[in-house]
């Protein structure tokens, strides 16, 4: 399992897991939590924050299917917390700003296997410290509900509470701020058992090779493959194949202190 950054550059790569990402939030959030204020009757839970534009952590197993995942919006651009979830936030000023993103629509693990769930979790946090460093975050802003409040002191992970708790429908929800820092994603790896980077990224392979033709082919072999599960065994060969090639993220921070 590896936790792949999805960018604006490199989501052509993704276009089947992007779709099964938000055909298993419509499963989780709708139809499992009962969020029913985001029901639109669609098939897959997306709204308008959900753009070409917005960054995403994929969970993907062996044969690139999607284990988990979580989208990623700078406070800096319309997000959730400036808009419909207003109302959590005591302190606003502490939830916006230059180098702070906010993270929503979390999934970490399949939920049928707690043993798997565990493992799934430990590599999104530390993706998502990974991903905080590479892209030179300063923090992360989230709406969580009492569970993850609790799962945030078992695996001693600081956070700041920045307002709640607020009645949502489902449950007690607060907003909480997470610091980005080299120590903080040292800490969850050592927590967590963790030996080597959880987070992978395609984007330099897509942007330096941008006009290669062996790309292109491959790509275009690819729109040719009408069957769902042969797509989805290739896209994982592919993604093995360029993580084998490239190596996964390591933020440059932490190569530069270690």
């Amino acid at each position: 399992m590896r936790v792949h950054i999805v960018t604006p550059a490199n989501r052509g790569l993704y276009g089947v897991q992007l779709e099964q990402m938000h055909r298993q939030r419509r499963e989780v959030f709708i139809d499992r939590l009962g969020w029913s204020e985001i029901d639109t009757g669609e098939e897959l839970e997306r709204d308008e924050f959900d753009t070409p534009d917005t960054f995403y952590l994929l969970l993907l197993g062996d044969i690139g299917e999607v284990l988990g995942s979580a989208r990623l919006l700078p406070t800096w651009k319309p997000h959730l917390f400036e808009t419909t979830l207003g109302d959590f936030l005591s302190d606003r000023e502490r939830a916006r700003g230059a180098g702070i993103w906010e993270v929503s629509r979390w999934i970490a693990g399949p939920g049928f296997d707690p043993k798997t769930d565990k493992v799934c979790r430990a590599l999104m946090f530390a993706a998502l410290a990974e991903f905080g460093l590479h892209f030179g975050a300063t923090a992360v802003v989230a709406s969580v509900d009492e569970t993850f409040m609790a799962y945030f002191k078992e695996i001693g992970v600081p956070i700041e509470t920045l307002g709640g708790p607020v009645s949502y429908g489902q449950g007690q929800g607060y907003a909480v701020r997470c610091e980005v820092s080299v120590a903080a994603l040292r800490g969850i790896r050592a927590l967590m058992k963790l030996k080597s980077p959880a987070a992978f990224s395609a984007g330099a392979f897509l942007d330096d090779r941008a006009n290669d033709p062996v790309r292109w082919a491959i790509l275009d072999r690819l729109l040719e493959v009408e069957n769902r599960s042969h797509l989805e065994s290739l896209l994982g060969a592919i993604h093995m194949l360029t993580e084998a090639a490239l190596g996964p993220v390591e933020p440059e921070t932490v190569r530069r202190r270690a």
